[in-house]
């Protein structure tokens, strides 16, 4: 007689009414965090008084190229570690790493672009 090897998830919970509302203000909170670093950074100047040139906007592709790359691994990553083990990844956790990989790797290649002063293709 053959052993049978049963694999079993965990239980996945359905969403309730209150889990839209929670992503809601989360997402919602992640905008204003991300405004106000990016008014910081700006020393609160208008959008109108910012002015954007070839180097900024150089600067600009080249964090968000950067960030999306980054972002592009991640979710690789996790990709990768879901076929050995599925029960270690959680919506909450997939989505946080993703939103902060994203979000974390356009504020630091920004920085280090704009310190360094010109992107050198």
């Amino acid at each position: 007689m053959e052993d049978e090897i049963i694999i079993r998830y965990p239980e996945v919970r359905k969403m309730q009414a209150d889990d839209f509302w929670f992503w809601y203000l989360y997402i919602v909170l992640m905008g204003l965090v991300y405004e106000t670093i990016r008014r910081l950074r700006r020393k609160y100047k208008h959008i109108d008084d910012i002015r954007f040139d070839e180097r900024t906007n150089q600067i600009t592709r080249q964090s968000l190229s950067v960030s999306w790359f980054l972002t592009f691994m991640t979710v690789g990553t996790l990709a990768f570690t879901s076929v050995f083990r599925p029960e270690l990844l959680t919506v909450p956790l997939v989505i946080t790493v993703v939103f902060g990989t994203m979000l974390g790797s356009y504020i630091v290649a920004d920085y280090y672009y704009n310190k360094k002063g010109d992107v050198i293709r």
